[in-house]
């Protein structure tokens, strides 16, 4: 979840309650959890329009996959994770490749994998690691969502 404060909003000439947008000058994210960086392309006729969204879950990336039409589509995912996840002693930016929902075969408990560029897999289930996981549904894949 991003949280945004009403002293960094921007104002652009036309009240936000009139247009229905927000222009913020910074958002702060209190989580520390990975989240998306995705560049969606929104095509009107004879123009195509790219803007960055930062997603803070699966849930929502999922709604935004469902959404995707002739006229919006996903160009580009990146996977935004902190050091402790990464193991690499900061945050880094990766290029997403799937992420999958995994659900541990004794107790049912259920949590993501995400796998980046480079091999790479991080979990957010709570006994990862451990051999009786099993990924049980694939909720996004570059090769299948994103277009170019």
């Amino acid at each position: 979840m991003f949280t945004t404060y009403q002293q960094a909003a921007i104002s652009c000439g036309t009240p936000p309650r009139n247009r229905g947008t927000w222009h913020w000058s910074y958002v702060e994210q209190e989580i520390m959890w990975p989240w998306f960086y995705l560049q969606i392309v929104r095509e009107h006729p004879g123009e195509s329009f790219r803007s960055m969204l930062m997603i803070s879950n699966v849930s929502e990336l999922k709604e935004l996959l469902d959404s995707q039409n002739e006229h919006m589509w996903l160009e580009q995912a990146q996977l935004v994770t902190p050091d402790h996840f990464n193991g690499r002693g900061r945050w880094i930016m990766e290029p997403l490749l799937e992420v999958s929902l995994e659900r541990d075969q004794r107790d049912g408990s259920l949590g993501h994998i995400f796998k980046v560029e480079g091999n790479h897999c991080y979990s957010t289930h709570p006994n990862s690691g451990r051999a009786d996981l099993m990924s049980s549904q694939l909720i996004f894949s570059a090769a299948k969502h994103l277009r170019n």
